[in-house]
């Protein structure tokens, strides 16, 4: 009997260990391919103008899921050549729309840091998705909103290229600061 227990046991903490390890991809927004459906824009790394901030929310509804999120990708629709210094930070909230507020305000609130390649860059240099491993796992809550917000210090550039990013239209969902030659804290 137990031989049988232990059997048990072992079975279970086997199903608990696969359940832990299996991950649920998540598409925000508009996931078909139909080009009119789509949006793009330069936000949010926006590497056109050389220190941009950005700041999207994407409600419980939409995300469709809780649990630990440890990937993120952006979908970009044209490229850039060029290693790009950034960081992403996640909070949740219990907010439905975004009301105006500087980068430093958003700083305020304490997000956490998920990933930070301001010296490990990344280079935009192909159209697809964009897929990041996050350097700190973030637990989302069910039914809590989440805020993504991205720093992007590549400095000035005198390209009027930048790679673009597909994203669903949504004004009061996605604030963005931007400047050429310093970091934006308007």
């Amino acid at each position: 009997m137990k031989k049988l227990n232990l059997a048990i046991i072992l079975l279970a903490l086997m199903l608990v260990i696969c359940s832990l390890s299996h991950a649920t991809e998540v598409t925000i927004g508009v996931s078909n391919d139909d080009p009119i459906l789509k949006q793009w824009a330069r936000p949010p790394f926006n590497i056109l103008h050389g220190f941009a901030r950005s700041l999207a929310l994407y409600e419980a509804d939409q995300i469709g899921t809780s649990g630990i999120i440890s990937h993120l990708a952006w979908d970009a629709r044209s490229s850039y050549n060029a290693e790009v210094p950034f960081k992403i930070y996640l909070h949740t909230t219990t907010a439905t729309t975004l009301t105006p507020l500087t980068w430093q305000e958003w700083l305020d609130t304490n997000p956490t840091l998920v990933l930070n390649r301001m010296t490990n860059t990344h280079n935009f240099n192909s159209v697809g998705w964009h897929r990041f491993e996050l350097d700190t796992p973030f637990h989302l809550p069910p039914g809590q909103n989440l805020l993504i917000g991205i720093q992007t210090d590549y400095g000035y550039i005198s390209s009027p290229s930048s790679a673009e990013f597909y994203w669903t239209d949504n004004q009061d969902h996605h604030l963005w600061w931007d400047t050429p030659n310093s970091p934006p804290y308007r």
